[in-house]
């Protein structure tokens, strides 16, 4: 269909498909220039013949809509996404960017811990990828997020310090620190 309608005309239909929280990773195939999956950006194109995120998703052309493993593509980039947010622009494009972009036509390309993680964040199960392969993606990248380093020296801070009084309701027993 795509052959016979004019650039307009596929904006139009984009427009009319458009919802942000789009939960269908089919709907984002279906799309001819942007759409979004679960809140993200997509942008929909024909460079490289490869699917990336930064920031948002940027989704190849040509993909088959009812190709499951096509599907897969839309997820798996959108745990990228959330991997982008989580540890920041900077952090990502060291630690999962370029890394990534160096390690196309790795044939455990799934099970390197910048892609790992974003399959982990999504619930993705690849066959071959184990699940302590699917933890050390998400370790690796929580190792950069700002809010693990605050959340780890909260959590020492707690093992240092001396609490002051216990509190009992019923039979449970709290520390206040």
């Amino acid at each position: 269909m795509r052959g016979t309608q004019t650039i307009t005309q596929m904006v139009k239909t984009d427009l009319n498909n458009f919802k942000l929280f789009n939960n269908s990773p089919k709907v984002v195939l279906e799309s001819h220039y942007f759409s979004a999956y679960r809140g993200a950006p997509v942008i929909r194109f024909s460079v490289d013949n490869r699917s990336f995120s930064f920031g948002m998703l940027f989704i190849q052309r040509g993909l088959d809509p009812n190709n499951e493993s096509h599907q897969l593509i839309v997820k798996h980039e959108y745990g990228h996404f959330l991997d982008f947010w989580k540890i920041g622009p900077l952090a990502y494009l060291a630690a999962v960017g370029i890394p990534s972009i160096l390690s196309k036509g790795n044939p455990n390309y799934y099970e390197l811990k910048w892609e790992a993680s974003a399959d982990n964040n999504v619930g993705i199960k690849r066959k071959g990828v184990s699940q302590e392969a699917l933890q050390r993606g998400t370790n690796y990248t929580n190792k950069f997020s700002p809010y693990h380093h605050l959340k780890a020296a909260k959590d020492k801070r707690k093992q240092t310090q001396s609490y002051t009084h216990i509190r009992l309701v019923g039979n449970s027993a709290t520390f206040v620190y």
